[in-house]
């Protein structure tokens, strides 16, 4: 997905999703909890607390 697509989907822009990555801006539990839902990973995983993808459950 592109940023332009997640930001989207996050209804944002893609200039403020992209301070996301860069690390400039940091994410709220509920829009690192979206992402979690749109790539189908768990929180662990986009915090980088695990390498394991799978949420685990369905």
């Amino acid at each position: 997905m592109t940023q332009t697509e997640v930001a989207e989907y996050l209804k944002t822009t893609q200039s403020y999703y992209a301070q996301y990555e860069r690390n400039a801006r940091q994410m709220t539990l509920e829009r690192a909890a979206e992402l979690a839902i749109l790539y189908n990973v768990s929180l662990d995983f986009i915090a980088g607390l695990s390498d394991n993808i799978n949420r685990g459950y369905k």
